[in-house]
């Protein structure tokens, strides 16, 4: 039996998950910057988007960390710390980062889901 939903909000309502679009619109990164969270959950995932390069990453995260083996990323996003010529996101000290080693200034993405 399928249950009929009255509204489109009901229905937001009932499938929502929760969330957070940590970086909006996105966020400019300059090579070697590093993007602090503030987010330190212990597991879910989290999609990264390259906006400049028109490339992104899907990762799990783990018991605080970035599962290495992406569900689906394009090379020149890593979930290793310190990868040159990439955008990397990781685990570091108390909160999740992401780090520009692209070579030039870039806009990022970033959405977790826990």
């Amino acid at each position: 039996m399928v249950k009929e939903v009255n509204s489109l909000e009901t229905a937001i309502e009932k499938a929502e998950a929760p969330s957070i679009d940590i970086s909006g619109a996105g966020v400019e990164l300059a090579d070697t910057e590093v993007y602090e969270t503030g987010l330190d959950f212990a597991g879910g995932l989290v999609h990264v988007y390259n906006v400049t390069g028109n490339v992104g990453g899907l990762f799990r995260l783990e018991s605080q960390a970035v599962d290495t083996s992406a569900i689906s990323a394009d090379a020149s996003i890593t979930a290793t710390q310190g990868t040159p010529a990439s955008v990397n996101v990781y685990f570091d000290v108390d909160q999740y980062k992401i780090e520009n080693l692209s070579g030039g200034t870039i806009t990022v993405k970033s959405f977790f889901l826990a």
